[in-house]
């Protein structure tokens, strides 16, 4: 039983002795059937438990939900985390069906950068712009679903000329981008389910062996990784099928990449002039910062 089991399934039996009759009878049915549950609506839930849906939410209010929507996300991210693959895609099309999803996926991806926006401080953002500024290197690394967004941010930061370094592999790939860390350096990785077993000791290796500051943008602030953390940041990757939603994630990237440009206008300005200026002399087109609130007026 994983944690989240625990703690779900912990909150009913910690609360089943002051359950009303009504409430009993939802609880039990949430125990036995809680992968069918978990895509049900208020009312059909009510339904199959034989009670009214009002019985349905004073029971999500009981166990500390605000209300019925929430304790359904809650079983909803439970059941994703023990099923397969391929399992998480069968149960999606067949609770949602391929007419609704459209809507189920704006939807959630909605509430996914709403929750990332406010989970994160102007002050944490303001002070991961500082880390980066700062920093000799920029390490960005991610594995998996990750590697998008690391690519996206280390591809904006280094037209602003700013030295990175992307990992997006393990092995000796890892070890050999590692090895040109200092403690004058940033490491900044993304990590997202499933998560790498070698981030933690790469984190470790960062703090303790050279010295230098991390920073961590995931899912969760508790995990081993987030141990050697000097900064975390948020981002909600909730979905509804077989992945991890990457979209807030890359929010936060370009909230990023974005701040560190408006830090040092003036750098930021005459680097993206002499890309221009080279691109137009090779004859290849660039595509600048236009539009986010620091190229030239």
């Amino acid at each position: 039983m994983t944690l989240l089991d625990k703690k779900f399934f912990g909150s009913l039996q910690a609360s089943y002795s002051r359950l009303t009759p009504g409430e009993k009878l939802v609880a039990e049915y949430l125990s036995a059937n809680l992968q069918v549950a978990a895509f049900m609506t208020c009312s059909e839930l009510g339904k199959a438990s034989g009670v009214s849906e009002t019985t349905v939410i004073r029971l999500a209010g009981t166990l500390g939900y605000s209300g019925y929507s929430e304790l359904k996300k809650a079983m909803q991210k439970l059941v994703r985390k023990s099923l397969s693959t391929s399992d998480q895609l069968d149960s999606t099309i067949r609770n949602i069906g391929q007419a609704g999803y459209l809507n189920e996926i704006y939807e959630l991806d909605q509430q996914n950068l709403s929750q990332t926006f406010y989970l994160n401080s102007t002050q944490d953002i303001e002070q991961a712009v500082t880390m980066m500024c700062r920093a000799g290197k920029l390490i960005i690394a991610g594995l998996g679903l990750s590697t998008g967004v690391v690519r996206f941010l280390s591809g904006r930061l280094r037209r602003i000329k700013k030295d990175v370094i992307e990992i997006n592999a393990t092995g000796h790939v890892l070890v050999e981008k590692m090895a040109m860390a200092t403690g004058e350096d940033l490491l900044i990785a993304f990590s997202f389910p499933s998560y790498s077993k070698d981030m933690p000791k790469v984190f470790r290796h960062m703090k303790e062996e050279l010295g230098g500051k991390t920073m961590l943008i995931s899912d969760s602030r508790v995990g081993e990784t987030q141990r050697f953390a000097d900064l975390v940041l948020l981002a909600v990757s909730d979905s509804l099928a077989f992945t991890n939603s990457m979209v807030a994630p890359f929010m936060l990237a370009n909230m990023l990449s974005v701040g560190v440009a408006l830090q040092n206008q003036e750098g930021s300005l005459e680097q993206l002039r002499k890309n221009q200026l080279l691109a137009d002399t090779l004859g290849h087109s660039f595509s600048s910062f236009k539009g986010d609130g620091f190229d030239e007026k």
